[in-house]
């Protein structure tokens, strides 16, 4: 990659919408990755993206993490800010805060960093960054992945992981609160 190339998708980066608030601790600017990215790839390193809300994290995502991670020798997780949160999974969510969030998930031996999406989608991010692999899970298969385009458009390769059915952040709120309801009701 040029170095003009690189300057303009540093320049790109910096004009992308900046998390409302400060970056929490253990998060990574998207301009810094761009800057790690080079020297990730003098190593010939395989860079591995992944995105996601992980409003609470449960062993279905740290499964995932894992097989994520697998697949190259960097796993960068975009995590969605509180106000995309909400946009996208309603009014009452996230159930832990940014900052929470970004702490178990740089706390995860998978992870090697993480940076805030405050977006609805992470193409823009992921056009700037250019992972070798994208990563999201199985339930997409028949699902329109706007960043599929961007990812085999550069030469990236987008995966689609088996998803642990187990597991869901949604029934275990569903859970949890017919639980609270037995008790309260009772």
């Amino acid at each position: 990659m040029s170095r003009d190339h690189e300057r303009h998708q540093l320049h790109q980066a910096e004009q992308l919408r900046p998390p409302a608030g400060p970056v929490p601790d253990g998060a990574t600017s998207l301009p810094s990755l761009i800057r790690m990215r080079t020297g990730w790839r003098q190593y010939g390193a395989t860079m591995v993206w992944t995105n996601g809300c992980f409003d609470i994290l449960h062993p279905g995502h740290v499964r995932f993490l894992d097989k994520a991670r697998d697949l190259g020798d960097v796993l960068i997780v975009g995590i969605n800010d509180d106000a995309s949160v909400r946009r996208l999974k309603g009014p009452e969510r996230p159930f832990i805060q940014l900052a929470g969030r970004v702490t178990l998930l740089v706390g995860l031996q998978s992870v090697d960093r993480v940076v805030i999406l405050s977006g609805d989608a992470p193409t823009p991010e992921i056009e700037a960054l250019r992972p070798d692999v994208c990563c999201k899970d199985s339930d997409y298969a028949h699902l329109p992945l706007p960043e599929r385009e961007v990812v085999e458009g550069y030469g990236g390769r987008m995966v689609l992981l088996p998803r642990d059915a187990t597991w869901s952040t949604t029934s275990l709120v569903a859970r949890a609160a017919a639980q609270a309801c037995r008790g309260a009701c009772s």
